[in-house]
């Protein structure tokens, strides 16, 4: 699928995510969301909580377990770039495991979401979502599914 320009525009992409995050917060006030998404969502605060603690964890891991294995006078430098270097990957790792969290979160809601919220995850463009009409008698009580239509 060829991506729109207004993915491209940071300015749209903003309007969106809060269009976003104000539809999962109704989804969440009205009890409509599976306990599937709820478990990724813990998933994912946890893990925001956690990547200070392992990218310092992973800089005390290269300063305890690596750079011993540098014994020259002038390995200074890699004793150095290697404690950043592991810190830095582990900091990008963690970043790439949340946004696939992020994506799987938003594959779940596009199975149950509204016509609307199908066409921005689509398109990227917040336009869609402007004519969002947040009404909880779009769903049915019993599956929390859309109903047929809508």
């Amino acid at each position: 699928m060829q991506d729109t320009c207004a993915s491209h525009d940071p300015e749209n992409l903003s309007k969106g995510q809060l269009l976003m995050e104000s539809y999962i917060k109704f989804l969440y006030d009205n009890s409509l969301v599976s306990s599937k998404i709820v478990d990724i969502d813990k998933r994912i605060r946890r893990n925001k909580n956690l990547v200070p603690f392992l990218t310092v964890g992973a800089g005390v891991f290269a300063s305890y377990i690596v750079n011993p294995l540098f014994l020259s006078r002038t390995a200074r430098f890699l004793r150095v770039t290697t404690i950043l270097l592991i810190s830095t990957y582990m900091f990008y790792r963690l970043h790439v495991y949340i946004n696939a969290l992020n994506e799987e979160k938003i594959i779940n809601l596009y199975i149950v979401s509204p016509r609307y919220v199908k066409s921005y995850l689509e398109t990227k463009d917040h336009r869609h979502l402007l004519e969002a009409n947040f009404d909880v008698n779009d769903f049915d009580p019993v599956t929390k599914m859309v109903k047929p239509g809508k």
